[in-house]
């Protein structure tokens, strides 16, 4: 019985079977590219550095002189009295106060620029882990294909030949079932296919039906040896989470100085020039403090 199913799947091996057609090849380096291209979650970051970047620049600005003018008319029993004045005022908080806020928004920008770095290696794993499975699973199913294919023939054939008397019925019903074991695996095949695609499709933003995709594994199939004395100092110093926690640390420093010198008195200087009627004139210079009462 054995050599006359040897003989059925030899003879079928030498059928050719249709494969099917080969879409566009997609490198994993491309697949990596288009996506860092088009994921939201990288547009969003970058929107929110552009917002952080716009809070530094108001927190460097400088803050502009108040130009005011006053003038008295005054009038009593035919006399008249009188002044006026020009003159300039500034507020004095900035020189103490201006350069903690503009520590912390640079700290703030470099602590998101740090995000943005972490979600892109983020989505450059997730996206060969899904190439990669995605590129086995094409694999799988195609072979599960043709084994079907293969097992299905082999059926059609065994019923021809039960019929002439050439096997026997037991060895004709192992072949049905061998026909649909194949068939299911290659059903769970297309399953795990299809998930596959979906997720790989997820990253590159609907842009391929799943048999555009070619996959092209370009990627070594030998790593170099690696130590964890080796691993260890490379991620303390690369890893962007690492990295972030540490400019968030910055932060919260600068913003707590930040907040402790706005709690200091307004002060407010002011230059002017001032005439009275009765020809008195010349310069005046105010300087205003407030009271921290409340």
């Amino acid at each position: 019985m054995k050599s006359v199913l040897c003989l059925f799947v030899c003879c079928i091996f030498s059928v050719g079977f249709a494969v099917p057609a080969q879409g566009e090849p997609l490198a994993l380096s491309e697949a990596v590219k288009r996506a860092l291209a088009h994921a939201p979650t990288l547009d969003i970051q970058r929107q929110v550095i552009q917002e952080y970047e716009g809070a530094k620049t108001d927190a460097g600005l400088l803050p502009n002189p108040v130009v005011s003018y006053a003038r008295e008319d005054l009038r009593r029993s035919g006399l008249k009295g009188g002044e006026w004045m020009v003159s300039a005022s500034l507020p004095l908080a900035f020189l103490w106060a201006r350069g903690a806020e503009v520590r912390a928004a640079t700290a703030q920008v470099q602590a998101q620029m740090l995000t943005l770095d972490h979600l892109q290696k983020e989505v450059r794993f997730q996206v060969q882990k899904a190439y990669v499975a995605y590129h086995f699973a094409r694999e799988k199913h195609r072979v599960t294909q043709k084994a079907s294919a293969l097992f299905q023939e082999a059926a059609r054939t065994g019923k021809v030949r039960l019929a002439e008397g050439d096997i026997s019925p037991y060895t004709q019903h192992r072949l049905a079932l061998e026909a649909l074991h194949y068939d299911r695996l290659e059903a769970e095949a297309q399953m795990e296919l299809n998930q596959f695609f979906r997720n790989l499709s997820f990253y590159m933003q609907g842009q391929y039906a799943q048999a555009d995709i070619e996959t092209v594994l370009d990627v070594p199939r030998e790593m170099s040896d690696v130590s964890l004395d080796i691993v260890m100092p490379q991620a303390m110093t690369h890893r962007a989470d690492l990295q972030m926690a540490k400019v968030l640390t910055e932060v919260g420093e600068a913003s707590w100085v930040a907040a402790r010198r706005r709690g200091w008195p307004e002060t407010e200087v002011s230059f002017g020039f001032k005439r009275q009627v009765d020809g008195f004139d010349g310069g005046v210079f105010e300087v205003g403090i407030g009271l921290p009462v409340f």
